[in-house]
């Protein structure tokens, strides 16, 4: 089971195709895995009719971790 106690951090970033490319990376590994995707726009600007235009690429952040004993493998 991977908790915060033993998990490191195998992709940080905002590119989507990267997260999933990753992702493809450890199912063909067979490594368990655990995602977080956190939206960064926010009700009053950055990605509403308000924000329009501005860091559409930059609003979606992407974090993949493993287990401490897959880290190495996943290197």
């Amino acid at each position: 089971m991977i908790t915060i106690f033993n998990r490191r951090t195998v992709y940080f970033g905002f590119d989507m195709k990267a997260y999933a490319d990753m992702k493809d990376r450890l199912e063909a590994m067979g490594i368990k895995y655990k995602t977080s995707v956190k939206n960064r726009g926010s009700a009053l600007g950055r990605g509403t009719s308000l924000g329009v235009g501005r860091d559409f690429d930059q609003m979606y952040q992407y974090e993949i971790w493993v287990h401490a004993d897959d880290y190495e493998r996943v290197k």
